[in-house]
């Protein structure tokens, strides 16, 4: 039995022995394969697990806020305004002497200069007044020749007044030609030709070349935030990329007006486009 027992023993061992599982060891080309079958998916955590930390740190340290650093300076409260621009003062040019309209030789816009020709009024019976002087001088010089010198005084004392009229009707002819007495830009023309010209009656208004000003309406309630004096910045509709320096220059104030509103005249202090 013993005999018998032990090949029993022997048997089974090599059964349980040829039972046993084999272990099938993990190759590289099957671990990639395995990889690129599940790429997308992997990628997809990867994606889920990166945000997640993203807005995980977001929640931990709080919400990005922009800082600056605080510095001591002066606050600075603007008054901003519209207005037009003008020159200080403008020239009204009008006739000396009654007479029609011959021609106007400038147009509104043009720029003139000082001694130019504007207005040409009929000079007929002026050059004909002016000839008329002219022959009562050469009479007298002739008289003078022929008097004794008993009648010299009173023929110089003719002579003097033919030659006084000559003078009158020479600047009476010089009035028909009407010129601007400087240099500057026809803004106003309130005449044409066969007007009738009359003294005190303006005719041209040139705005003379040199300073402009600025006339702002300011409303009533800032009028306590400027004074004269006082820098500002102006630009214009056409350039607002482009700045010049000016200065507040009234040192009145017109009444306030049904709006409440008043003009305030800017003067320019540099230079710039305008």
């Amino acid at each position: 039995m013993s005999g018998n027992g032990r090949n029993l023993f022997d048997v089974a061992m090599v059964e349980q022995s040829m039972t046993l599982p084999r272990r099938n060891s993990l190759t590289s080309p099957v671990i990639w394969s395995t990889l690129l079958a599940h790429r997308w998916f992997i990628l997809a955590a990867a994606l889920v697990v990166g945000a997640g930390a993203w807005q995980g740190a977001r929640l931990i340290l709080g919400p990005a806020v922009v800082v600056d650093s605080v510095r001591r300076g002066n606050l600075v409260e603007s008054v901003v305004a519209s207005g037009h621009v003008e020159t200080p003062y403008r020239v009204e040019i009008g006739s000396q002497i009654t007479g029609t309209v011959d021609d106007v030789l400038v147009k509104e816009g043009e720029r003139v200069s000082k001694g130019q020709p504007l207005i040409s009024l009929e000079a007929r019976e002026l050059k004909a007044a002016v000839v008329q002087a002219q022959g009562a001088v050469a009479q007298a010089q002739a008289r003078m020749r022929q008097l004794d010198e008993l009648t010299l005084p009173s023929a110089r004392e003719a002579l003097a007044q033919a030659r006084a009229n000559l003078d009158t009707a020479e600047s009476r002819l010089a009035y028909a030609t009407i010129t601007t007495p400087r240099d500057g830009v026809l803004i106003t023309r309130g005449v044409e030709r066969g007007t009738v010209a009359q003294p005190g009656k303006t005719l041209l208004v040139p705005a003379p070349t040199g300073e402009l000003q600025l006339v702002l309406q300011i409303d009533e309630r800032n009028l306590g935030k400027i004074a004269l004096g006082q820098k500002a910045l102006a630009s214009a509709d056409a350039y607002p990329d482009r700045r010049f320096a000016a200065a507040d220059g009234s040192d009145q104030r017109a009444s306030a007006s049904n709006d409440e509103v008043l003009p305030v005249r800017i003067a320019r202090t540099g230079t710039g486009f305008l």
